[in-house]
């Protein structure tokens, strides 16, 4: 049978990759003029032009009030959009963190799934569902550190994945090494050890180990970062206790960061919120009094088919016809998903979609966030878009596979999937602009 590699020609590649461009081209274009979205990202700014001396005094006072030591290091970091005072500098860094976590994204998904079609699909659905909203969302807030973070996630789960086919023990060590980056970023980013334990756990399921080895092999081939994570927390929590007294005066401005009383129905309202709001459309069903008080649209409800038609712009509609199309070609793929990698692609995807939200559901913040004030998203809700794209693309693609034996049943499903591809794109789009 032929490999998807073997069926994609160099022209072929060519016209994928300017059709990409051409789609991402129009979903970032209109971010260009965007400037600073949220309160942090003010301070940010004008804490570049502080002097060494203050900003470290700052940040140590940061680690100090909220018990978190990370500040120190990734305090930094978060400056460095706001190092050069030139609007293009700031936007490069910006959108350019953003663009970088989507190609390794679908890097990863390539390596770790050996499917061509799911990268790109999975890749076009990242700009068919992306969102931007003033909730704390990181395609327009919060520049480079959060990126960054991701970005060295995937690169450790790329040569994890490369340490578990070679068994060449310089990319473990690296993978280990390079996990140390997020950590020092965000607190979140810890639960993604679990991400990189299930691709090991699927090598190694893969290579015909007997059920009673997998443990062992787990904690050997896991044992570099296993080392990282321990250190980390050690380090954490022994900041967290030392400054505990200085942390509980500032208890009123950490409340982010406290554990809030056991209720599950609130964390359970958290995750469910943070996780669905990731989900294609989402946003623009639940931003009407927005899309109502704050467009620039003419006439009648913004949900009303006449109303979107009469104020859809050229090229949300150009970009929409370029999804379908370079979806149809990917549909033409040869896809070969059995049952058990059809299942690991969910479970890969759940993963994704829940991970990020779990930590912030047990938080007084964020639980008042969701409960009280009716929040929608938060940063997090931008890492859980890697699952849900994930997860909506194996669907779509073992579904796909499915319809494929019979003549109508194939057409029938492509030409539903594609009217739906350009449907979202175009809602999407319509919703971003509002």
């Amino acid at each position: 049978m032929v490999s998807e590699s073997e069926e994609i020609s160099k022209e072929q590649k060519i016209t994928i990759a300017l059709l990409l461009f051409m789609i991402a081209l129009i979903t970032f274009y209109p971010l260009l003029p965007v400037g600073f979205t949220t309160d942090d990202d003010t301070k940010g700014a004008l804490r570049a032009t502080m002097t060494f001396h203050d900003k470290l005094g700052y940040m140590i006072a940061a680690a100090k009030s909220t018990g978190r030591i990370s500040f120190i290091v990734n305090f930094p970091l978060a400056d460095l959009p706001y190092a050069v005072d030139n609007f293009a500098y700031y936007k490069t860094i910006a959108l350019g963190s953003v663009i970088l976590n989507i190609l390794l994204f679908g890097y990863t998904i390539r390596r770790i799934f050996n499917s061509t079609a799911l990268a790109l699909i999975a890749v076009l659905f990242f700009f068919c569902f992306l969102h931007v909203s003033w909730q704390y969302n990181l395609v327009t807030s919060y520049p480079f550190a959060f990126h960054l973070g991701l970005s060295m996630l995937f690169l450790s789960s790329l040569l994890l994945d490369s340490y578990t086919r070679t068994t060449n023990k310089r990319y473990q060590i690296i993978s280990a090494l390079l996990l140390i980056i997020p950590l020092i970023i965000y607190e979140t980013f810890l639960l993604y050890f679990l991400f990189l334990a299930l691709l090991v756990l699927f090598r190694t399921m893969s290579t015909g180990h007997v059920l009673k080895e997998i443990p062992a092999v787990l904690l050997r081939q896991l044992r570099p970062h296993i080392i990282v994570v321990f250190f980390y927390l050690m380090c954490y929590f022994s900041f967290k206790y030392y400054y505990a007294d200085i942390a509980a005066a500032a208890a009123g401005m950490t409340d982010g960061y406290r554990i809030a009383q056991f209720s599950i129905r609130n964390a359970v309202r958290v995750i469910y919120q943070l996780s669905i709001s990731s989900f294609p459309t989402y946003l623009f069903w639940h931003h009407g009094d927005v899309l109502r008080s704050y467009t620039d649209t003419f006439g009648g409800s913004p949900y009303a088919v006449l109303t979107i038609i009469k104020n859809a712009r050229v090229e949300w509609i150009v970009k929409a016809v370029l999804c379908a199309y370079l979806a149809s070609f990917v549909f033409r793929l040869h896809k070969n998903f059995t049952i058990a990698k059809f299942l690991a692609m969910i479970s890969v995807s759940l993963l994704l979609i829940f991970l990020p939200v779990l930590p912030l559901s047990a938080t007084l913040k964020y639980q008042d966030w969701v409960t009280k004030y009716g929040g929608l998203e938060y940063t997090v809700t931008y890492f859980a878009l890697f699952g849900t794209v994930l997860l909506f693309s194996s669907i779509t693609l073992y579904g796909m596979q499915r319809c494929s034996k019979g003549k109508w049943a194939e057409r029938t499903y492509l030409a539903f999937v594609l009217v739906l591809i350009a449907g979202v794109s175009f809602v999407t789009d319509y919703a971003n602009a509002h």
